[in-house]
């Protein structure tokens, strides 16, 4: 559900749910910060900042989409419709262990 869509069907607060498991798994793959390209400029994002919620927060709710790499991860994800990321892992290894993450903060993924 987009957050559009939750707000004009009157739907806030379960949007809002998981809008935070979303926020909750992002920032626990942040912790040794991440680079942002979009949106623009290329930059480091410390873990946790408000920055980087602000980017999160508005490509959860379609305002603009992000394209961020988690460094200690090793994932990049780029920001989709319909909470819709697309994850880039660099080995399968990483892959696997965010598919485990995803399926421990109640995420689903497609693989």
């Amino acid at each position: 559900m987009s957050y559009s869509i939750a707000l004009d069907a009157g739907c806030l607060e379960e949007y809002m749910r998981g809008e935070r498991k979303f926020l909750r798994f992002y920032s626990s793959l942040s912790g040794d910060g991440v680079i942002c390209n979009r949106p623009g400029p290329l930059r480091r994002l410390e873990a946790n900042s408000g920055l980087l919620e602000d980017v999160l927060v508005n490509s959860l709710r379609e305002i603009r989409l992000m394209d961020v790499y988690f460094i200690g991860a090793g994932l990049r994800v780029l920001g989709g419709y319909d909470r819709t990321d697309l994850v880039i892992a660099e080995c399968r290894e990483k892959l696997v262990s965010f598919q485990r993450r995803a399926n421990e903060f109640g995420l689903f993924h497609l693989s």
